[in-house]
């Protein structure tokens, strides 16, 4: 039987089996095809993206920001209610149904340590603890406009707002600190580090406060410079983007620095996934992806996002990635369980009679007529280990024995029972 386009399935949970990593390949018969979810549109190798608007249940065609409680439910905000998805069906809450939510257009959210949704809107603050609705209003000590980050860390929750304030939460009230020494009346981005002490940057300020008063850090000019934004890292470090790069910070000290390619500006939002990988929402460009080797991705409207004007990137549990912004509604970026090599991927040819395993990350592909192959770092690259280019090759079978040395049996005749020949091997 001939064997069509070369599918691989990416496994995870395979153990190793002494000092080798077991691949899982799938040899997929031509006819079949990736499964895609219904409405999914395919966008590059890594993912599918499903996308739910108004015609799928939502209130409006934005998503603003977005949790996972511990009952698993997703929640995000839209500029037209607050809305929970158990995966199937949407319940929005508003004003209308909600009184306690101050109003319907939502700018933020976090879910606090102690399992409390904290809902940002356009008209104040509220909270949802044990289905119970608590409004937070200026005699809860909350004064600012809108949210503009949520951190928190060793039992201390610091909420930075548009207008510029700072507000320290370690219990059920707020405490509104002195304002910062940056540029008045712009919002900062806030961290909270592992000894609780909050942490304010934009691009006119970067400090802390002691407790009585602001104290510039000694970073603060290499931070500021070219500021675009920043977030707290799975680690509780701190990420910035600037002018330099992606860098992480920790313990008064920048202790990781991934050089781009290129400089990313109009920043949104940031956030960090479990690979490591740092994911940017821009106003205007849609979104990025630079992962911990400095690589960087670019997602937009020509290329499958549903909108260019991002303002969240979250992971769920699933590990799939969720995108919400200013318009084309929600947008789910699942990563993808099997991989399709073609024509179109420098494969050279589309019948594949024998894969092999050379080494960890390597993979060698026999044709049936053009010869080898060699799948390595998601490139396909032909070799010609034994017949000259110009002459077909046919392979049969691929091994690798125990020594790590690779043979195969090749034949130059297209005939399904190929003269008897003697294995070769490539080292």
């Amino acid at each position: 039987m001939n064997l069509g386009p070369l599918h691989f399935l990416r496994h995870r949970g395979l153990r190793q089996t002494g000092r080798r990593k077991i691949a899982v390949l799938l040899l997929a018969l031509q006819i079949l095809s990736v499964d895609h979810l219904e409405g999914a549109t395919v966008s590059g190798r890594e993912y599918l993206i499903d996308v739910w608007e108004t015609e799928q249940g939502l209130p409006e065609n934005s998503a603003t920001a977005m949790v996972q409680t511990g009952d698993g439910y997703i929640w995000f905000g839209t500029f037209n209610g607050l809305v929970r998805f158990d995966g199937v069906k949407f319940h929005v809450f508003n004003p209308s149904n909600t009184p306690e939510l101050p109003d319907a257009g939502i700018v933020n959210l976090h879910l606090d340590a102690g399992q409390r949704l904290w809902i940002s809107t356009y008209r104040g603050l509220a909270t949802w603890h044990n289905r119970q609705w608590a409004p937070y209003g200026p005699a809860q000590g909350w004064t600012g406009d809108f949210v503009r980050t949520f951190s928190e860390n060793a039992g201390v929750l610091c909420i930075t707002s548009f207008d510029g304030k700072v507000f320290r939460c370690d219990g059920a009230s707020l405490q509104e600190l002195p304002e910062p020494p940056g540029n008045k009346g712009r919002g900062y981005f806030g961290h909270v580090d592992s000894n609780g002490m909050i942490w304010v940057v934009q691009d006119g300020f970067f400090g802390s406060w002691n407790g009585q008063k602001w104290t510039s850090s000694n970073l603060a000019n290499e931070v500021r410079n070219g500021f675009q934004g920043a977030v707290t890292g799975r680690d509780g470090s701190l990420l910035v983007l600037n002018s330099n790069g992606l860098q992480r910070l920790k313990d008064a000290d920048i202790q990781e620095h991934r050089k781009l390619p290129e400089e990313i500006r109009e920043v949104w939002s940031l956030t960090e996934d479990h690979e490591g990988n740092v994911w940017i929402g821009t106003t205007h460009s849609g979104m990025y992806k630079v992962s911990s080797r400095g690589e960087m991705s670019h997602y937009s409207s020509t290329n499958g996002l549903s909108y260019d004007a991002v303002r969240f990137i979250f992971e769920d549990r699933e590990r799939n990635i969720w995108v919400g912004g200013s318009g084309g509604g929600l947008s789910r970026l699942k990563p993808r369980a099997v991989m399709s090599y073609g024509l179109e991927s420098g494969l050279p040819e589309r019948i594949v009679k024998a894969v092999a395993e050379e080494s960890p990350g390597k993979i060698l592909i026999g044709t049936y007529g053009n010869g080898l192959a060699r799948l390595e770092n998601e490139r396909i690259q032909q070799i010609y280990p034994w017949l000259p280019p110009s002459q077909p090759d046919y392979t049969q079978c691929l091994m690798v024995d125990r020594a790590g040395n690779t043979w195969w049996e090749p034949s130059d005749s297209g005939s399904e029972s190929p003269q008897a020949r003697t294995s070769e091997t490539l080292h």
